[in-house]
């Protein structure tokens, strides 16, 4: 039936007692005749009419399903977002609701049908002109995008408005702010960092300042206090494991095998859903044995295998990364007197440990292929590209390990050798 044309159908003058209609009669897209009263005035009638045919020819056509465009956006966002739980992990489908409030309350579309390609690339404009980077504000509008994709693959919607929106550079230059590595003084300045604020947050929690004052009586001293989890071991597994943040704040006990020295992040918890088990250095091993040890003190229980390894300084799961680990963090920079954004505009943030660990695997001369293994990226092109941070005294060490020419230092060229005056002839 759809090889056919199916005409342009018909409008039927109807009179009663209530008055004269319009009947439209026409035959949808699977052939089937239908009949419904449109307008007592004709030419309202005839605009109806020929809306309807004109929505049908798209459906045909693979472009519009009939009706499908009247469809509520907030529906149609709660089917997708259910459909996308079953493929992806929390954190992003967390992700995904908050792009959409984000939009949605800008863009004010209620229905498929007020999807204006203008008014989304205003609100993309807007928010670069607001301060995100171009990566931020082409992952708002692609959010959106991929849920009509999706609805269109789905049958639900013929045809996606936003189609034809192309994404905004995100070359290094359109780059708001650019990740580095940190270099092996600075990893050191960094941990020693950390295990002072550990003991600084420590004697704090215990009150050892204003005890050893007096100033409090006895009862105050005698007081019980809760203890503190220490986060040194978290911030050197991030360095000597380089996972991402939600992935290895949800490893648990049972993950850290102490047989082998690995830990396995579940493919659940990390970005691109494939579990990866991670071979540690023994200095981890030790470090997280110790702290099996002080959860059991801070929580009065010994740790159970379905119990994670990093709590926050109170003893609870981290999560989702949050501000507070983010100030730490950024205590830990002042701390050890490092720029959270260099001169040249990079910047150090906690997912700039990961690079870290593996700019600190290629400088060791770990071979491509097994820093891509161990980073969990899906091809070696990708670790290239966004991990070698190879600075210039790292190619100065590379440049200096090349065989000298014959004969030691610079020597002057040879009368007559091609490149010197006398070997371009006169004139």
């Amino acid at each position: 039936m759809r090889g056919r044309a199916l005409g342009r159908g018909r409008l039927i003058r109807r009179r009663n007692k209530k008055g004269t209609h319009y009947v439209g009669d026409w035959a949808d897209a699977d052939g089937r005749r239908r009949r419904e009263v449109l307008s007592s005035d004709r030419r309202v009638a005839e605009r109806m009419l020929g809306d309807i045919v004109r929505k049908r020819d798209l459906e045909i056509a693979g472009l519009g399903i009939e009706g499908a465009n009247e469809m509520l956006l907030a529906e149609l966002k709660t089917q997708y977002l259910a459909d996308l739980k079953l493929r992806v992990t929390a954190g992003h489908v967390t992700n995904m609701k908050s792009r959409f409030k984000r939009i949605f309350a800008e863009i004010k579309a209620r229905r498929v049908s007020d999807l204006r390609p203008g008014d989304v690339l205003a609100f993309r404009r807007q928010r670069v002109a607001d301060g995100a980077s171009n990566r931020t504000a082409n992952l708002d509008v692609s959010a959106l995008k991929g849920m009509l994709n999706w609805a269109v693959d789905s049958g639900i919607l013929g045809a996606n408005p936003l189609a034809k929106i192309k994404p905004l550079p995100q070359g290094k230059k359109h780059q708001r702010f650019r990740r580095r590595a940190m270099t092996e003084p600075e990893v050191e300045l960094f941990l020693q960092a950390a295990a002072e604020d550990d003991a600084e947050q420590e004697a704090h929690v215990a009150a050892d300042q204003t005890i050893d004052g007096g100033s409090k009586g006895q009862g105050y001293a005698a007081r019980k206090r809760a203890q503190r989890v220490p986060q040194f071991p978290l911030w050197l597994a991030l360095i000597e494991t380089g996972a991402r943040w939600g992935a290895l704040t949800q490893v648990l006990w049972q993950d850290l095998d102490e047989e082998s020295a690995t830990l396995r992040l579940r493919a659940e918890t990390s970005k691109g859903e494939r579990e990866q088990v991670n071979p540690i250095p023994i200095e981890l091993l030790d470090e997280l044995q110790e702290l099996r040890a002080i959860h059991a003190e801070v929580t009065g229980l010994k740790p159970l295998p379905s119990d994670c390894i990093f709590l926050t300084p109170r003893g609870e799961s981290w999560g989702r990364q949050s501000r507070n680990a983010m100030r730490i963090f950024d205590r830990l920079l002042e701390r050890a007197e490092l720029e959270k954004v260099d001169t040249t505009g990079e910047k150090l943030d906690i997912h700039a440990l990961r690079h870290t660990f593996g700019t600190r695997l290629l400088r060791a001369g770990v071979g491509l292929h097994q820093v891509q293994k161990l980073m969990g990226h899906s091809s070696p092109a990708l670790t290239a590209q966004v991990y070698a941070h190879l600075a210039t005294d790292d190619l100065r060490d590379a440049i200096s390990r090349m065989p000298t020419v014959a004969g030691g230092g610079a020597r002057k060229l040879p009368r007559g050798l091609p490149g010197t005056k006398l070997a371009q002839g006169p004139g």
